[in-house]
């Protein structure tokens, strides 16, 4: 499998989504039904406190983020 692994910072570049141009963790990678590579992104917070929410993008839904940016 290949693409973003947890830990990377990613972008959402979908057009209509509550998180898009946001940056956010992938948390996990994994390949739906079809073949498609999906990731749950992680947004507000780390991984161990609260608040944070998690969104499933596919592979053409994000990129990789600005290296200025924070998640």
């Amino acid at each position: 499998m290949s693409g973003y692994q947890p830990g990377a910072q990613v972008r959402v570049v979908l057009d209509g989504e509550r998180y898009r141009g946001h940056v956010g963790v992938v948390e996990t990678t994994v390949t739906d039904d079809d073949g498609y590579l999906v990731y749950a992104v992680r947004f507000c917070g780390d991984r161990d406190n609260y608040p944070h929410h998690l969104a499933y993008y596919l592979s053409d839904e994000v990129e990789p983020a600005p290296q200025d940016q924070e998640a």
